[in-house]
């Protein structure tokens, strides 16, 4: 479905990332591909990614632990949209930041 799309362009293209970001916090300007990954997010969190591929599954653990130490202030502002319970902070980034398996040096995205 949307596993064409390469998350780590995105995340190391500024502007893209700002498109995408645009899409996913103001629903505007939002491609094709936009429109399917605010979709992918919401069924994701609802249902703790049980839709989810191994590998899209482990791609979206990589994206959100990018944004939480790298754009902090632009994962908060997802947070507000997509989390407003807190629920997903509560239960699943705890578990990770516990677990290890979230190393705190995380800051660089793989070679694309």
């Amino acid at each position: 479905m949307y596993d064409h799309i390469n998350v780590y362009n995105i995340l190391k293209n500024e502007r893209l990332f700002n498109r995408y970001f645009t899409c996913l916090t103001k629903k505007e300007g939002c491609t094709p591909e936009g429109k399917l990954l605010a979709a992918a997010i919401l069924d994701a969190l609802e249902t703790s990614c049980a839709n989810c591929s191994n590998e899209q599954r482990k791609l979206a653990e990589q994206v959100i632990q990018y944004l939480y130490f790298n754009k902090r202030d632009k994962f908060d502002e997802l947070a507000m949209i997509y989390d407003l319970e807190g629920v997903f902070q509560e239960y699943h980034i705890a578990e990770y930041l516990v677990s290890g398996s979230w190393m705190p040096d995380f800051r660089k995205l793989p070679p694309v």
